[in-house]
């Protein structure tokens, strides 16, 4: 006979439940809702947690009272009313037996941070990455000793992933900018917050959720790869085993789907501005593929935030790897151009170029800061409604043919075309008929390019900084911005018929 020794403890619990019948659980937040957060500001923003159910819960904030009761699942939400930037505030929330004070609460504009490596390179790689420069270890050092700043926040999502859509994820909590908290920070996403609120003076909270190494089709769900039939067959096969997953995660991060279960799925309530997007290393063979893919995952990610298009904001690829001394096709250049087109098939779109801010041995370049404040610019524009601003380099727009010359036309040019350092353009080729290119003379005449070479006499096509590396390239407008890549030709690329297969999955 089994003997249960009850102490007192265990009695007066035992007590409660024989009294009221049910166990009183704690009010359990998401890990967004916390000490420090910062809340968007200008709409209606959602609070939710869990409770027993049937708890009621109350919510006070700024003089305001919120009520819910807790559903079947226990799952609690309010709206809070739209506020203007500004804080400290406190938040209490209030259950049955229990009250949570939040403190220190911002309200401002809340970017959600996303992709591979290059968004998730923190100053502390950055120190690890490049620990004998000491040019790049000074400029950054400076940057640490004075990034005190109360009003930029960051809260990192957890790498993770999953089979089956997550509600929760766990999160590293709200942290203030200082030198003794941003080693952990984004350095893309932190220099973008710094010119933002040097701009505006606005709050700017960071949720930093990336995981290095991964694929687009990683962050999108399951619903928005339907369009992709290559996909099916790996989805199938997470879904069937998604009951095993959820208790030992077996399966890899750059599976389709997984990363948007686990990272981004539990944070879709939260109330953004926007989203940064630094991604496109892991999808570079598949460039035709990404045409498509990128700007459904845009849409996925808006119609689940349900917020209407709100800005997306992404880096194209920098230049990387070994320079080509003679023009050829190119993966890196061909995801490029997937990037640029997605300007002109998801509204509310912008677009940072970094053609010059690459390094041909390190996929990921030390120049952060470049890369975070033209994202930034990009957002002033279509986040901010700058319209006197610019904040974009030149991108290409029309070519004609004039005789043995081809003239290209430019929007974003800004106060005029230059040629960066004041020598002759580089990096752009010329074929005919043919589809041989050679590379070109290039001149600055008014607004346009004009492109030529004497071993075409009869030219069809141009091509600019199309490579993996066009180490060089120099056309910008006269506030230094530079110009995307392009190519005015159609003909198939290298990865024309690639895309995903997945010959693992059974």
């Amino acid at each position: 006979m089994k003997i249960i020794r009850l102490t007192f403890f265990n009695i007066i619990a035992l007590l409660w439940i024989l009294t009221t019948g049910q166990v009183q659980a704690a009010i359990v937040l998401p890990q967004l809702v916390g000490d420090n957060m910062i809340i968007q500001r200008d709409i209606k923003v959602p609070v939710w947690g869990w409770a027993t159910a049937g708890e009621k819960i109350s919510v006070n904030f700024k003089n305001e009272s919120y009520r819910a009761v807790a559903g079947a699942d226990g799952k609690w939400a309010v709206t809070l009313k739209e506020s203007l930037h500004g804080g400290p505030y406190q938040m209490t929330i209030e259950g049955a037996a229990e009250v949570l004070k939040i403190k220190n609460i911002l309200i401002g504009d809340v970017w959600v941070c996303s992709g591979q490596s290059n968004m998730a390179f923190s100053f502390n790689a950055l120190k690890t990455l490049y620990p004998d420069d000491v040019v790049i270890r000074n400029s950054y050092d400076e940057e640490i000793a004075a990034a005190a700043n109360d009003n930029i926040r960051q809260i990192i999502v957890n790498r993770n992933y999953s089979a089956a859509p997550q509600s929760t994820v766990k999160m590293t909590g709200w942290k203030i900018a200082g030198p003794n908290t941003i080693m952990s920070f984004s350095s893309v996403a932190y220099f973008f917050a710094k010119h933002l609120y040097e701009k505006y003076n606005v709050p700017i909270g960071l949720i930093n959720a990336s995981y290095g190494g991964t694929p687009a089709e990683a962050w999108m769900s399951a619903d928005a790869l339907k369009k992709f039939p290559q996909f099916s067959k790996t989805i199938r096969f997470l879904k069937d085993t998604a009951a095993l997953t959820s208790k030992v995660n077996l399966y890899n991060a750059v599976l389709p789907t997984v990363l948007f279960n686990a990272m981004i799925n539990p944070i879709i309530s939260y109330g953004i501005k926007g989203v940064l997007w630094y991604q496109g290393e892991n999808n570079q063979l598949r460039g035709y593929e990404y045409r498509d893919l990128f700007p459904a995952l845009i849409n996925d990610w808006r119609s689940r935030w349900g917020q209407g298009n709100f800005p997306f904001i992404y880096q194209q690829l920098v230049n990387f790897k070994e320079v080509s001394k003679v023009p050829v096709e190119a993966y890196w250049a061909e995801l490029r151009e997937a990037q640029l087109m997605t300007l002109s098939k998801q509204v509310n779109t912008a677009m940072a170029v970094g053609i010059d801010l690459g390094i041909a041995n390190n996929i990921h370049p030390p120049n952060k800061k470049d890369v975070g404040e033209r994202l930034a610019l990009a957002a002033m524009k279509i986040a901010y409604k700058e319209t006197n601003l610019v904040t974009s380099g030149p991108l290409y727009q029309s070519m004609r043919v004039d005789n043995d010359k081809i003239i290209i036309s430019f929007s974003n040019i800004g106060q005029g075309l230059v040629a960066k350092g004041g020598s002759a353009l580089k990096y752009f080729s010329i074929a005919g008929a043919d589809k041989k290119f050679v590379w070109a003379l290039a001149v600055i005449k008014g607004n346009q390019v004009i492109v030529s070479s004497e071993q075409i006499p009869d030219p069809v096509a141009v091509r600019y900084a199309w490579a993996n590396n066009p180490e060089g390239c120099n056309l910008t407008n006269i506030e230094g911005l530079p110009a995307s890549p392009f190519r005015t030709d159609n003909w198939p690329g290298l990865s024309a018929k690639t895309v995903y297969v997945n010959n693992d999955i059974p």
